[in-house]
């Protein structure tokens, strides 16, 4: 099986996707790779403004601490067996994960609404973030036990200025 390190060297580093214009502005590490937010920061005078970078640094901050709660021997003691029945109902991890995204996405200042798969309505967040998310914060949970890939699945869209004047039950329908 191959290493990260051996991985990094196969792949090409996100500074060799743009043009050559862009790509020479943006910094590499060592081994030639480039952090989200090191491409982020580098891209924002092409269509990426400040609120956008805050919100993927808040995303980033939170699958990085689903990543770490999954890792984490411990999950397997929050954790209970499912039947056949309740197939379709969250597991203790996807309700974690699930307050984990919330509470980074409040703490971002950027969304006004989150729509979770772990939820039956949309969560409004704020009146003035200028964003709104759709996330499964814990894609393939029941995975986990059998070592398949997991992950965290979101959309970001700009929020309908049009409909500030709606009352708040309207705007989540």
């Amino acid at each position: 099986m191959a290493s990260v390190s051996e991985f990094r060297t196969r792949v090409k580093p996100l500074s060799a996707l743009g043009n050559s214009s862009s790509s020479s502005s943006t910094v590499a590490n060592d081994d030639g790779s480039v952090t989200l937010m090191e491409y982020m920061g580098k891209r924002g005078g092409i269509g990426v403004n400040d609120d956008l970078v805050i919100l993927i640094d808040h995303i980033q901050y939170a699958c990085k601490r689903i990543a770490a709660l999954i890792a984490s021997p411990f999950n397997y003691t929050i954790d209970m067996p499912s039947s056949g029945s309740d197939r379709d109902a969250p597991k203790p991890l996807d309700i974690i994960s699930n307050e984990i995204i919330l509470s980074s996405l409040q703490k971002s200042g950027k969304v006004a609404v989150m729509a979770s798969e772990e939820n039956d309505t949309p969560t409004w967040i704020s009146d003035d973030g200028p964003y709104v998310v759709v996330t499964d914060p814990l894609d393939g949970s029941r995975n986990i036990d059998a070592s398949i890939p997991t992950g965290t699945i979101f959309g970001i869209y700009k929020r309908l200025e049009e409909l500030d004047d709606l009352p708040t039950e309207e705007k989540l329908c």
